[in-house]
Formats: structure tokens, C-alpha cells, sequence
């Protein structure tokens, strides 16, 4: 997952960046390097933003 897909992923999930943090379990810090692209979102982590947006999308339906 890109910079850019993560902070999509957020966008499209129509959460707060406290909210997001708190539903990834991560500190304010990993958020910021996930941002900035400084630090990789691992594959798990991925796997479960994609859970979240799918939560989000059939809460939309």
C-alpha cells in the first residue's frame, strides 16, 4: 500500500484521523510516517484498512 492509498484509504472510510488511529490501532507518530511514506504499511495492516473500508461500504448500502 502506497502513501497515497493509505491516505485515501482514510478518506474513503470517512473517519477523523483520531478516529483512524484508534480503529488501526496506531499511534499519532505511525500515522505521520505512513503519510509521509517514511515508514511501509506491512501487509497486515493493509489487509485490515481493506476490512474497515468494506465495513464502511456495506454500512453505506
Amino acid at each position: 500500500m502506497t502513501k497515497t492509498e493509505y491516505k485515501e484509504s482514510r478518506k474513503k472510510a470517512g473517519l477523523s484521523v483520531t478516529d483512524w488511529i484508534k480503529a488501526l490501532d496506531i499511534s499519532l507518530a505511525t500515522h505521520k510516517s505512513y503519510c509521509c511514506g517514511r515508514r511501509s504499511v506491512s501487509l497486515k495492516r493493509a489487509k485490515y484498512i481493506n476490512q474497515i473500508l468494506l465495513l464502511q461500504q456495506s454500512k453505506k448500502e
